[in-house]
């Protein structure tokens, strides 16, 4: 008799939809239009003063939608189940087929399936519709996006096949040359009979099969069992930051002849966390070089893109990057696909709150109800991802001191990951006490901040005396049931709470940029801190203008608001060491020579601020910039800051030396200098035990003559990205950066425009109705490849200049 191989297809199912905006009901037919998911259809909408969220939105309106397709279930697959799999949808997803409810999910960033055998039609037309609704707002404390903005797949197989995400492996032990792997398959069956099946995993890696073992399970009718397989793995190829290694595992399962595969990537890797060794990576001391990442980093929105986030991790990792933090919500499983291949270290964190609200439509309204079922789908769909190496259960919730029941909710959280991967270690992300406390304790607090306000104080991660004094007490035994306890902005107590916790893991889970120097240094001779994660290292939408700085007169008594957030147009963060574009802002050449970069930088400030008090925000960064144009300031003074690891640094304008001043890190890596504006040429030489060790050199531009199109590759396969960044230059092809002028793109043939935009945080023009203004000089082009081969063409027009045009390929 021969065997039936009837195993869980799956079917990219991402394009041939249509979209419209409003819920069923509420439109006319031909609204509708046709999409390739993924898709965030908030982008597309006009910020507005009035949006309900404000500045945590970047002033983006809420608004629901709905999408269709058509699904073709042909008659052979009758007998089979057939599922549909969203890796995300935002939010309050309502999935229907065939006119009926399906399935609901509420979270926008975890993953979930839906199981559609009940409702299929086989051998005929199903329609698959998918609802979303955002109109609740505030929702997020950041851009959420809308939409179904990550992938989908259809699939189905028999009624004995490995449950979803069912199979797991995790490096047990390295032995020598060696390395013991345990493989775990869930195998579930749907049919009326029990059934014996026999289980194959394989490990191949890029010389073939490196390990392979076989067990039986005993299957119930309507049930679910565990294989687990031991594999030795000889002379394995392990996984780090420097040698991401990656295998790829086969099951296989055999029940009676009917036949369910499944594959995974995998990586041979160890995790181990100490108060002594720290964080260790198959046996290696790693300190993390850290991030924090929202899952929107730039003009493309939150739809996901595995262009987009090869494109800014690969610049993180250029820079000396080798971790990120996932902040504050389950990352897109392609981001971790890419995270494994580069070698990155990835926090991944299920929840920014838990059953307290931080805003009025938050998770708050479905904790109780779905946590353990949201954060399973993410333990469930990541743990084989190698780079994910701590599993962080929250950030800045409210009850980290004990309040709403903190302390049991902190050991269940971490309990129910460990069910799940025993191997991974717990993170929670904690903040300082202002919030999340006792009545008496906040009367306390209260009248320490007024009186402290009184004297000039500010709110912003507000830790006054009485709520630092009661820190380590309130969040004892909150941070008990972890393996490594988050420190969001409390460097201060690293070596403190060390004496009183010694064997408490610490990692500095957010920290300001401007305090990189200092940071490091306490990390680098801590043991017990494993690394530190800057808030953020790509610029966002929403939390509009946390990164502002301002300049006033010496004389003004005011003094800027800094709470947070900007007014409109605020629309980005603007605290990173990306901006939108992903193009470098000046506190990444800082923070690299911190981290051991011999280069120099030149960040001269703007001659208008000369002699101004500055006023900067806790994320903020000084208004400083590789530039050496300034019209109409010839004979003003100007501030010129020069970052350098060297002993001193020596600046010259047009070949004049201007003088020497001490940089290196007694001086925070950073010489000053005062001098005259004149255009020209203005170069720093760093120099140690007098010898020069690097030099930096910037020049004045001229007026700007042309729109350049620089693009960062010509070709693509189909529905793949291209980014092209455009510039405004002078005659010699230097950047224009007081340039800010209104562009307009185009695109046609293979591919469309999907955003075009500028790294302005402030900003009133939309990323998707192909105009905007530059701004300093340049913006970004991103165009969307069709499913057709062939040519595409870019075109950018600017008034009083020749349109510039950029041909692309699709194969």
């Amino acid at each position: 008799m021969g065997r039936s191989y009837q195993t869980m297809k799956r079917t990219n199912l991402n394009d041939g939809w249509r979209f419209r905006l409003g819920l069923p009901g509420s439109f006319e037919e031909e609204s509708w239009r046709e999409i390739t998911l993924p898709h965030d259809f908030m982008l597309g909408l006009d910020t507005k003063p009035d949006a309900p969220a404000g500045p945590a939105s970047g002033f983006y309106p809420g608004a629901a939608g709905t999408y269709e397709r058509t699904l073709h279930i042909p008659a052979e697959w009758e007998g089979e189940a057939v599922l549909v799999r969203f890796d995300g949808v935002y939010r309050n997803a309502a999935v229907s087929l065939n006119g009926s409810r399906a399935a609901f999910h509420p979270y926008g960033y975890s993953a979930f399936s839906v199981d559609l055998t009940p409702l299929v039609r086989y051998g005929g037309d199903n329609r698959l519709e998918v609802t979303v609704d955002t109109t609740a707002q505030p929702s997020c404390r950041w851009y959420s996006g809308a939409g179904i903005f990550r992938g989908v797949e259809l699939l189905h197989g028999p009624a004995q096949r490995i449950a979803p995400w069912g199979l797991s492996l995790r490096t047990e032990a390295l032995v020598g040359e060696d390395a013991l792997v345990l493989a775990e398959v869930t195998v579930q069956n749907d049919g009326p009979r029990a059934a014996a099946c026999r289980v194959h995993v394989a490990l191949d890696g890029q010389d073939g099969q490196a390990a392979d073992a076989f067990t039986t399970v005993w299957l119930k009718p309507q049930a679910e069992s565990v294989a687990r397989l031991r594999l030795n793995v000889p002379n394995a190829r392990l996984w780090s930051t420097d040698h991401p290694v990656l295998y790829t595992a086969r099951a296989s399962v055999d029940c009676g002849g009917v036949t369910d595969e499944e594959e995974t990537r995998f990586g041979v890797r160890t995790i181990t966390v100490d108060a002594v060794h720290g964080l260790r990576i198959n046996g290696v001391e790693t300190k993390l070089k850290g991030g924090c990442l929202h899952h929107v980093t730039g003009i493309t929105g939150a739809a996901s893109f595995r262009e987009q986030d090869l494109r800014i991790l690969r610049r993180h990792k250029e820079a000396g990057y080798n971790a990120v933090r996932c902040a504050h919500n389950p990352p897109s499983s392609g981001f971790l696909d890419v995270c494994d291949e580069l070698g990155f270290l990835v926090v991944d964190e299920a929840f920014d709150g838990w059953a307290a609200p931080k805003q009025s439509h938050d998770y708050h309204t479905t904790f109780a109800d779905w946590w353990k079922r949201d954060l399973d789908a993410m333990i469930l769909r990541d743990r084989n991802h190698p780079s994910v190496i701590l599993w962080s259960t929250g950030n800045e919730v409210y009850e980290r001191a004990g309040c709403g029941d903190g302390y049991a909710w902190a050991a269940r959280l971490a309990e129910e990951v460990r069910r799940i991967d025993p191997s991974g270690p717990v993170i929670n992300a904690l903040c300082s006490l202002w919030n999340g406390l006792s009545d008496e304790d906040n009367a306390a607090a209260a009248e320490e901040r007024r009186r402290r306000l009184e004297e000039g104080g500010t709110l912003q991660n507000f830790d006054g005396e009485y709520t630092a004094r009661i820190w380590a007490d309130r969040t004892e035994a909150f941070a008990a049931p972890l393996d490594v306890v988050g420190y969001n902005y409390m460097e201060d107590r690293y070596e403190a709470d060390h004496e009183r916790f010694p064997d408490r893991v610490i990692c500095g889970t957010e920290s300001v940029p401007f305090a990189i120097d200092k940071i490091w240094a306490i990390v680098k001779h801590c043991p017990h801190v494993i690394g530190d994660f800057t808030w953020t290292s790509a610029d966002y939408l929403g939390e509009a203008g946390i990164g502002c700085c301002f300049y006033h007169a010496p004389d003004d008594d005011s003094v800027a608001e800094m709470h947070l957030t900007r007014p409109y147009p605020w629309r980005a963060a603007n605290d990173s060491d990306w901006d939108l574009c992903g193009f470098e802002r000046p506190q990444l050449a800082y923070r690299r020579i911190v981290w051991g970069s011999q280069e120099t930088f030149l960040a001269v400030r703007d001659p208008a601020h000369f002699g101004m008090r500055e006023d900067m925000s806790f994320w903020g960064w000084p208004i400083v910039s590789a530039r050496w144009t300034w019209p109409g300031m010839e004979g003003r003074p100007i501030a010129v800051d020069v970052y350098s690891p060297g002993e001193e640094v020596e600046l010259f304008l047009n070949g004049r030396s201007l003088g020497r001043s001490p940089a290196g890190e007694e001086n925070r890596f950073t010489a000053r200098f005062t001098a005259v504006y004149e255009p020209g040429v203005l170069e720093a030489v760093s120099y140690r035990a007098g010898e020069e060790i690097s030099r930096a050199r910037v020049e004045t531009a001229g007026a700007p003559v042309r729109v350049a199109l620089l693009p960062e590759e010509t070709e693509t396969s189909p529905d793949g990205l291209l980014f092209a960044a455009v510039e405004l230059q002078d005659a010699e092809g230097r950047r224009v950066p007081w340039a800010e002028p209104l562009l307009t793109a185009s695109a046609e043939g293979a591919a469309s425009l999907l955003s075009f935009g500028s790294a302005q945080p402030q900003a009133v023009d939309n990323y998707t109705a192909g105009a905007f203004r530059a701004f300093e000089g340049r913006a970004l082009a991103v165009l969307r490849a069709g499913f057709t081969p062939g040519e595409a063409v870019l075109r950018v027009a600017c008034e009083g200049l020749p349109e510039a045009e950029c041909r692309f390929s699709v194969k």
